[in-house]
């Protein structure tokens, strides 16, 4: 009978640590597999931001770069211009304070979308 017992308890502990082995192994395994997940996620959300924030700088720039000096071009023709009569002289006034105000909204859009990274990083 001791025989038996003995060898019920090398079964025990054998099946046991094979158990144990596959239990851990399984978890190494999960956890190794998550990480590689989460850092293709990151690699992911990493590319996502540098593809918006070169997509802002873009936009940006078209704006500051190409939209704002046609603006400040008309401002300057309509400046130019002599009303001869009281009544284009408001109609000038008017449009050239529309032209400053557009081209404030475009130069203060074109600084909102400008990349925080820029402007961390210079």
């Amino acid at each position: 009978m001791f025989n038996q017992t003995k060898d019920l308890a090398l079964l025990v502990f054998v099946s046991s640590t094979i158990l144990i082995a596959i239990v851990v192994y399984f978890l190494y395994t999960f956890v190794r597999e998550q990480r590689k997940i989460m850092k293709w996620q990151q690699a992911r959300i990493a590319a996502e931001i540098e593809t918006l924030e070169n997509e802002r700088k873009r936009i940006a720039t078209d704006l500051h770069d190409e939209i704002g000096p046609v603006l400040s071009a008309v401002k300057l023709q309509i400046n130019h211009l002599e009303p001869q009569e009281e009544v284009e002289k408001a109609i000038l006034d008017k449009s050239s304070n529309q032209i400053d105000f557009i081209i404030q909204k475009f130069r203060d859009i074109s600084y909102n979308l400008l990349p925080n990274t820029l402007v961390r990083k210079g």
